[in-house]
């Protein structure tokens, strides 16, 4: 009797400490859903429902017309939505793949309801079945290429903090074609982009796939192609030439990168850090020639302010997305720079990313001050400074959730009767 009472009291105690675990695992989950979410929606919401000129319409309507460009945008603009919902709900939910599109559904209509009452916008259920569709299609796409891609290497690959990267590229991408507006030369900002994203794949292939054979790595040029092409469709819609042929490009690029043998970097070296080092100076590039544009030679009549006074009031749409556009490029400075620190000089990590967002935000915002047709403004250091500041949350609570997955796949909790402790034991391969 008393053996079994000890069982009994063990396995109660066992699972208690489990559910307090599992409890942990899905907060770490949620807190980096949430923030990579907020990231996402706010690009969605500023996509969708700008200017922001709200106003009580004389006549309420739907619209029943469409055509192919549109269908395409909404259904590719909330495939990451999709592909990155399981953050939040958990892949496991039973009814997972009907979750996301009712989710889906949900939010494009909040967004069509608001555009009932914003000028230059129109309603319409065919964008509602659009998006929702998008947001199952991401989800189904998640699914297989998880499972794809685990099989590949037996290593979480998705989750890594460094192809999280990828994820925060895609609005980029977005708001770089819908920024082009008349000024067509604004397309070459996709290369560095592009470019980055085609780096990263790479690396992770070459660092994570186990087995790299021809299929596996053709999976990998493919997993890039659509990474590229559901980024950059806002510009392929219009500028059809220009994008294939930096698609193709890249493409070329991502197979060089991909089927020219390495040399197989020991057990214990992380890769990580190697990779930023790659992207850090194409990303910089790509910062000069977005806070440069247009391409024009310095001016020595310096033009300074501290609130420019059409930023709150300015309602022409391509000055909104170029704004937004500026400002979402400091979330990857974010990321990437805490990641970087955290790597290679993991001491007073948060002093210094405080420093550098400030200097970086600081030195780039004066240097437009010297352009011919910009204005260099304090205010845009602020908002410089804070975006950078939230992508660095984002790869914070992506790095919990990433070392809650790796304990989660390797150790299990038991009770020790010798010792009377709770213990972690490795799980049976």
């Amino acid at each position: 009797m008393d053996g079994f009472y000890k069982v009994a009291i063990g396995a109660l105690e066992n699972g208690t400490m489990q559910n307090i675990q599992n409890k942990q695992n899905r907060g770490g989950t949620n807190l980096f859903g949430t923030a990579l979410f907020a990231y996402m929606m706010i690009i969605i919401l500023v996509i969708t429902l700008a200017p922001f000129r709200y106003h009580l319409p004389s006549k309420y309507g739907l619209i029943w017309f469409w055509n192919y460009k549109e269908v395409l945008q909404n259904v590719f603009l909330f495939m990451p939505f999709g592909f990155l919902i399981h953050t939040v709900i958990g892949k496991k939910n039973r009814h997972y793949l009907f979750v996301t599109f009712l989710l889906g559904a949900l939010l494009s209509s909040f967004v069509e309801i608001n555009q009932i009452f914003i000028y230059r916008r129109m309603t319409s259920l065919i964008d509602v079945a659009a998006n929702a569709s998008g947001a199952f299609l991401g989800a189904l796409f998640y699914l297989g290429l998880k499972k794809r891609l685990s099989n590949i290497s037996g290593k979480i690959i998705l989750e890594i903090p460094l192809m999280n990267i990828l994820f925060l590229l895609i609005p980029l991408l977005w708001l770089s074609g819908l920024a082009i507006g008349k000024e067509m030369q604004r397309v070459i900002l996709f290369l560095p982009l592009g470019l980055m994203g085609a780096l990263l794949i790479s690396d992770v292939f070459h660092n994570r796939a186990q087995n790299q054979n021809l299929i596996n790595k053709a999976l990998f040029v493919l997993l890039f192609l659509g990474w590229f092409i559901t980024g950059s469709l806002p510009a392929l819609l219009e500028f059809p030439k220009i994008i294939l042929l930096f698609t193709a490009a890249l493409g070329v690029t991502i197979l060089l990168f991909i089927f020219i043998p390495k040399k197989k970097p020991r057990a214990d070296t992380r890769f990580e850090l190697r990779s930023l080092k790659k992207i850090v100076p194409v990303y910089f590039i790509y910062l000069i020639l977005l806070n440069r544009w247009p391409i024009k030679s310095f001016s020595f009549n310096y033009d300074f302010t501290f609130v420019p006074p059409d930023l709150f009031s300015n309602s022409d749409l391509d000055y909104i997305i170029r704004t937004i556009q500026l400002f979402s490029s400091f979330t990857i400075v974010g990321y990437i720079l805490y990641q970087y620190l955290n790597r290679a000089h993991p001491t007073r990590t948060v002093t210094k990313l405080i420093v550098s967002l400030l200097v970086i935000a600081l030195v780039i915002e004066l240097l437009r001050g010297f352009h011919p047709s910009q204005q260099a403004a304090f205010i845009n250091v602020f908002f410089d400074f804070f975006w950078g500041l939230f992508g660095a949350l984002i790869y914070i609570l992506q790095l919990h959730y990433f070392k809650v997955l790796q304990a989660a796949q390797e150790e299990t909790l038991h009770l020790d009767f010798a010792s009377k402790s709770i213990v972690k034991q490795k799980r049976a391969s």
